[in-house]
């Protein structure tokens, strides 16, 4: 069997260990874009900010590729894929067969419609590649006022790195408060606050409108007339997936591409997994794009197994994301807003701590946790499994909560998962 994987990430990585815990004698070759082994994207801001070493960053041991038998191609591109020959075609030329094809390429930044952008010596902030011009800039003393435009995840996490390395830094965001991905207003003001007693400055509710001229001072021109100078400009207005590869190909896609719980696409030799997939949602009980790292190395390893000749069933997840910004953590899952608007809402606001628990039906949908976030496990775990939280539901805000606030059957069956009485904070 010919495995031909596009991409080489954690949906990339979970996929050849997928297929070589069914298929030992398989052929399986990677093409990257990159020129490097898989390494952990959410750990390129920690490399600007000098916090870990390149070699700390792959994803698995350097001796990888060698060990399950992997053709690693670094530095290539796909062109095109032939679904009626069963080909993958290289930029310059090179023709490679598969028997069964993975797209998990992730996704591209998106460049927002800006006037004069073109002409700038602008930067994103996805890759080792990205941080790396970045940090070239910098260390030559060529970066001073970096200015971000976006604050989303990827938009902070550069902000933070920029202020770690001593610049004062401004973001721009279009949207009533930052990181409207994963939190709510009162949350995002708190962060916001964390992040101001940094020397990061914000400017909310407006756009960049033009970058009025070039050279090492750029002046841009925000949507309200205001003018802001920067000599570094990140762009971080969020990411698309992509689907470049697949115009051509008589398969499904809405904003990724459409896969069954298999993970397979319209195609049957042809699965998707990662940023680049429409994967199920759990909790949404839908097919949507769900870009977090361990969902996508799940939807890689199903895929894997499924392309070696199992038969296995993507259990699919939800939104989940911890992250710190300067030490502050944050974890939220699942819903964290009222859609529906049947949904109960239940807070719980401290000066460096606050929880936020979204109900309907009295089965819990989501939740946001800033500053201690011990026990947030057993939050997720409430969502998972579709708990009725009635008989413990107004403890759940006591900032003592923990496994044995949970009713006796509960508490037995979280227990089987491994956990124990202190490692949940309840001794």
């Amino acid at each position: 069997m010919k495995y031909v994987i596009i991409g080489n990430s954690a949906a990339s990585v979970g996929a050849v260990e997928g297929i070589r815990k069914v298929d030992s004698q398989g052929t399986i070759t990677v093409i990257s874009e990159e020129p490097y082994q898989a390494y952990s994207r959410p750990l390129i801001s920690y490399y600007l900010a000098g916090k870990v070493r390149e070699e700390d960053m792959y994803y698995r041991d350097p001796d990888f590729y060698e060990a399950n038998r992997v053709k690693l191609l670094p530095g290539k591109k796909v062109s095109r894929i032939d679904s009626l020959q069963k080909s993958v075609k290289l930029e310059e030329g090179q023709d490679i067969e598969y028997d069964r094809l993975l797209l998990a390429a992730g996704s591209r930044p998106f460049l927002p419609p800006v006037k004069g952008i073109e002409k700038q010596n602008y930067h994103f902030f996805n890759s080792l590649n990205d941080v790396k011009e970045i940090q070239k800039k910098v260390e030559a003393n060529q970066a001073a006022q970096p200015l971000i435009v976006g604050a989303g995840l990827v938009g902070m996490k550069a902000a933070e790195a920029l202020s770690l390395l001593g610049l004062p830094v401004t973001v721009v965001e279009l949207g009533s408060h930052i990181l409207g991905s994963i939190l709510s207003e009162v949350p995002a003001r708190i962060v916001q606050r964390k992040m101001e007693e940094h020397g990061i400055r914000f400017i909310l509710g407006k756009s960049v409108k033009e970058i009025a001229w070039g050279g090492d001072l750029q002046g841009v021109v925000m949507s309200d007339g205001q003018g802001v100078l920067t000599d570094l400009i990140i762009v971080a207005a969020g990411v698309r997936s992509r689907l470049e590869l697949v115009e051509e190909l008589p398969v499904s896609r809405n904003r990724g591409v459409k896969v069954n719980h298999y993970m397979q696409t319209d195609l049957e030799n042809i699965y998707a997994a990662g940023d680049v997939a429409e994967g199920w949602d759990s909790l949404m009980e839908e097919n949507r794009v769900i870009p977090i790292w361990p969902g996508a190395y799940r939807q890689g390893h199903t895929a894997g197994m499924n392309m070696a000749g199992l038969k296995i069933k993507d259990t699919g997840g939800f939104a989940l994301n911890s992250i710190a910004f300067f030490g502050f953590s944050i974890i939220t899952a699942g819903v964290f807003e009222a859609r529906e608007g049947n949904e109960e809402i239940m807070t719980r606001e401290e000066p460096e701590n606050f929880l936020q628990l979204i109900f309907r039906d009295n089965r819990l949908l989501g939740f946001i946790k800033l500053g201690e976030v011990d026990r947030a496990g057993i939050f997720t775990w409430l969502i998972k499994e579709g708990i009725d939280c009635t008989p413990f539901k107004e403890r759940l805000l006591n900032p003592d909560f923990c496994l044995l606030d949970l009713p006796a059957a509960l508490r037995k069956e979280r227990m089987r998962g491994g956990e124990t009485v202190e490692s949940l904070g309840c001794a």
